[in-house]
Order: structure tokens, then sequence, then C-alpha cells
């Protein structure tokens, strides 16, 4: 069945070739040529224009595929350590797993050139986290908001979000939809969710950011994130 968007625009593509070859033809009217012609691009380029994206749960699968790649590389490596999710220059968020759990956050200056790293003397592995990309490409400018349309809206991984900013970043998460059974990547990076909004909390913080706390009362998950300012 064809999509009535898809049949409008061949509809509208025909009647614009039609009626500017009877307005040259037949009445030699440029200007009614030329709003023919108008319609002819007009309704080709509906029927190019794809109606249907990505589906959401493709996005999804994709996202917690990426999640159990990362759990291989945390196993082989043993580390077990929170992780620092930490923007550079390039608009990508980078996650520095410390190799002791006596490290803090790193201070850094340059992109990473590899997955073991030294800053300030202390090592640390560093991993693109599944969000990075997308917080790049979709250019954000406020955390509550952005937080909500990631979370709900470009990857339906919750029902409901609410945000609220008071020092530390409280996440409300309803109606969790996304599961992936990789324990030590949730206690490096958080949950999926975790992981997603505290991506997107560095990016517009321009500052690392860390899951503090996760707990789940009664089908609600509460996700608390800590931005360290320098």
């Amino acid at each position: 069945m064809v999509d009535r968007f898809n049949a409008f625009g061949a509809a509208l593509a025909s009647f614009g070739a039609l009626f500017s070859l009877l307005s040259y033809k037949i009445l030699s009217n440029i200007p009614l040529t030329a709003l023919g012609i108008g319609m002819l691009i007009l309704g080709l380029s509906i029927c190019l224009t794809p109606t249907s994206p990505i589906p959401r749960k493709a996005v999804r699968a994709l996202i917690e595929g990426s999640i159990l790649n990362l759990e291989a590389l945390l196993e082989e490596f043993d580390a077990s350590c929170k992780g620092y999710y930490v923007p550079h220059e390039d608009g990508r968020v980078y996650v520095y797993v410390p190799l002791s759990s006596e490290t803090g956050p790193p201070k850094v200056a340059l992109k990473p050139r590899g997955v073991v790293v030294e800053e300030g003397g202390k090592p640390y592995l560093v991993f693109l986290p599944p969000a990075s990309e997308l917080v790049r490409v979709e250019g954000f400018s406020d955390v509550e908001a952005a937080i909500s349309e990631v979370l709900v809206d470009l990857t339906e991984l919750c029902k409901s979000v609410k945000v609220v900013r008071s020092g530390d970043i409280n996440i409300e998460v309803k109606g969790v939809r996304g599961y992936v059974s990789a324990e030590r990547f949730k206690r490096v990076f958080g949950s999926i969710e975790a992981c997603l909004a505290a991506c997107v909390a560095a990016a517009l913080s321009n500052s690392p950011v860390y899951v503090l706390s996760e707990v789940e009362e009664k089908g609600v998950k509460y996700i608390t994130l800590r931005v360290c300012e320098s």
C-alpha cells in the first residue's frame, strides 16, 4: 500500500508536469510554466523524503549491542571503578575509568590516543560511551530538556523523565524499557539510562560527570549525577 504522503507527492509531481507542459505549449505563458515546474519539483521532493526514519527500537538495539562490547572490554581489563564522563573540544564525550579506586576525575587537555592513558601520573581506561555520537550530532543546549529528549523521544528507553538540578542532577525515570545484563558495565558506566543522561550532562556542562547513585523503587528509577566543577 502506497503511503498517503508519497501518493500526494506523486500526484503533485504529475499535475505539475502536465500543467507546465500545457502552459508552455498551448498558452505560451512563462509564469504559469514556472509555477508548474515548481509544483513538479516540490512533488518529487515529497516522494524522495523518507517517511519512516530509523525505528527507535533499532536505535535502542544498537545501543544495547555496543554495551555488550564494552562489557567484554571491561572484563578483559578487570575494571570496576566508576567512570567519569569527560567532554572534549571535538564535541565527543569520553568515559575515563580509573584503574585505582583512589583516582579522581582527570584534568584532560588533549584528545586520548589509546584505550590506556595517563593523566596527572594516574592510569585510566578511555572509552566512547554509546551516546557520545548521538549527543554530538543532536547539538542540545538545555540539560533538562536534552536528557528527556534522548531518553524518551530519540531512544524510547523509558516512558517519562523528570529532571531536577539542585547542585546534583536528579533524574526520575518511569516506564524503563531498556535492559541489558552487563553487571560490570553498570558498575562502571551506570545503567543504560544513567549512561545516556551522564553523557548529555557532561557535554552541556562542559565538565566531568559521574553517576553518583541509582535506586529503583516501585517501578521508578532515581538517578543522581554529580558534576565535577573545576
